[in-house]
């Protein structure tokens, strides 16, 4: 709920902060979590981040809603960096094709 609120109200760096607080209180963040956050750094043009962030869920077992890896999709196009979105279609390729269940 925090990393949505700082989201919404423009502050990504503050919702990060959370998103590290998080991560050093073991806490495993959600489909949504990620989300959220990998489209506020993408609404702030943080798309590096964003790329991060999606690998880390990726290599989670956390599969993004469409909406979220198309809005990052767009900009890796939009900013040449095409090397990056065939690395990271890859790394969902693998994903989409393990069981969701053991």
């Amino acid at each position: 709920m925090m990393i949505k609120m700082f989201c919404e109200n423009d502050k990504v760096e503050m919702a990060l902060k959370v998103w590290k607080y998080m991560g050093k209180k073991q806490f495993l963040p959600s489909m949504h979590t990620f989300s959220v956050l990998i489209n506020g750094l993408c609404d702030k043009g943080k798309v590096s981040q964003a790329c991060v962030l999606l690998e880390d869920m990726i290599e989670k077992g956390i599969r993004p809603p469409g909406s979220t890896f198309g809005k990052l999709r767009q900009l890796l196009l939009k900013e040449g960096r095409k090397d990056v979105l065939d690395f990271l279609v890859e790394k969902m390729k693998i994903l989409i094709q393990e069981p969701l269940f053991d």
